[in-house]
């Protein structure tokens, strides 16, 4: 993930994303001082499924509109609130380079600074892996 870091993905159902939650904190802490000789992070993901509006549209045995919970931008979205879990989004900037190149500014509560700024690099890099968009978190 650069500088030497590691991340470590568990991939989960989501529908068991919220009994997960409860014990992520213990979880990861747990995981990362069995890693701790590699430097690694451990991160927990729920396990989306993207589907395309006109794959969906093409099936036979679907009928009516795809669910949101499918289309592109939420389950970035998703992927985004789970990689900053213990915190919370609080707003989100787009800014667009002259360059063409666009930048997302992610704003983070304050209540959970510390558990966010050691390891915001390796959500950036995991983040800009799963969904090729770059983002800053502001902390």
């Amino acid at each position: 993930m650069g500088g030497g870091r590691k991340a470590l993905l568990i991939y989960i159902p989501p529908t068991q994303l919220a009994k997960y939650r409860v014990l992520q904190k213990t979880l990861t802490d747990e995981l990362e001082k069995k890693m701790s000789t590699t430097h690694c992070c451990v991160v927990i993901l729920a396990n989306r499924t993207m589907v395309s509006s006109m794959t969906w549209a093409r099936s036979t045995n679907k009928s009516g509109l795809r669910p949101r919970n499918r289309s592109l931008k939420a389950v970035q979205e998703a992927i985004l609130d789970d990689l900053v879990f213990p915190s919370e989004i609080v707003g989100k900037r787009i800014k667009v380079k002259t360059s063409g190149d666009r930048i997302i500014t992610v704003q983070l509560s304050a209540k959970d600074k510390e558990s966010v700024t050691d390891r915001a690099d390796v959500i950036q890099s995991i983040y800009k892996a799963l969904t090729a968009k770059q983002i800053a978190l502001d902390i």
